[in-house]
């Protein structure tokens, strides 16, 4: 029997933007080659059902999914019901359906792929008794929660590197949280830094990488960059100056000081 579903709340408009951009993009690469009629009676079906179900059955996995099961089945389930497909399949005016369908599905992928909203909405749904029941303990607990930051920070590095910034600070946050590692914190920082809104917080995550690393200089340039950037000269003097007290004569840094003397 199907356990109640929990209302989550509300995604972010922008997050959830992303998110819609990327399956779009993800579907003119390669589209679905369902047939109309067959396209449609699955979307009215999940509509039908949607309100009774977990976020488990929505994905159509089980409760010991795997993270890349979890992100494989949302893939699938978001190209399916994707917003996109409402001229091909003349639901206009019943937009509202897919587009539910794909909160939906995105709110299920957030919560199940990590691992403390999981392990909350477990409990909130009837799936565990105790908060603390599923949790392994002591050395395996950290041991998972390792294994778990690095696949989403291998999985974040690829997303960087096609340009999919956005879903890569995602999968970010998870990883830092469960195991703050200084390359996960820089990379962080890095897909920060597209974000013109988002300089603070690169600062932010690059300084946190350069406190558990502090010899990589390449860090250190990114954050007087990002200092000058933001606007904050003084920081950014005192960044390049600090940079070529380790590396004198640092090309970078003392072209970086001759930008702010100009």
């Amino acid at each position: 029997m199907s356990s109640s579903r929990a209302d989550g709340s509300p995604l972010n408009p922008e997050l959830l933007g992303r998110f819609s951009e990327r399956i779009r993009l993800s579907l003119e690469k390669e589209a679905l080659t369902l047939e109309a009629p067959v396209h449609r009676r699955e979307i009215a079906e999940l509509l039908a059902r949607v309100g009774d179900m977990t976020h488990y059955e929505l994905l159509e996995i089980g409760e010991g999914a795997s993270e890349q099961e979890i992100y494989d089945a949302y893939l699938k389930r978001a190209r399916l019901v994707h917003p996109s497909h409402v001229p091909h399949l003349s639901l206009e005016g019943l937009a509202v359906g897919p587009e539910l369908l794909f909160e939906r599905a995105t709110l299920a992928y957030l919560t199940l792929s990590d691992e403390e909203r999981r392990l909350d909405y477990n409990v909130e749904v009837g799936l565990a008794s105790s908060r603390t029941v599923p949790v392994p303990i002591g050395q395996e607990r950290v041991k998972e929660e390792r294994q778990l930051a690095r696949r989403n920070y291998e999985m974040a590095r690829r997303m960087a590197e096609s340009g999919e910034f956005f879903y890569a600070i995602e999968l970010l946050y998870i990883a830092t949280r469960l195991d703050p590692q200084a390359d996960y914190l820089a990379l962080l920082g890095r897909c920060q830094s597209e974000n013109p809104k988002w300089l603070r917080k690169a600062i932010q995550s690059y300084s946190r990488a350069l406190e558990l690393s502090p010899g990589e200089d390449q860090w250190r340039l990114e954050v007087a960059s990002l200092y000058e950037r933001e606007g904050n000269l003084p920081m950014a003097r005192r960044e390049y100056g600090a940079l070529l007290e380790r590396v004198p004569g640092h090309p970078d840094a003392l072209e970086g000081l001759k930008r702010l003397k100009s």
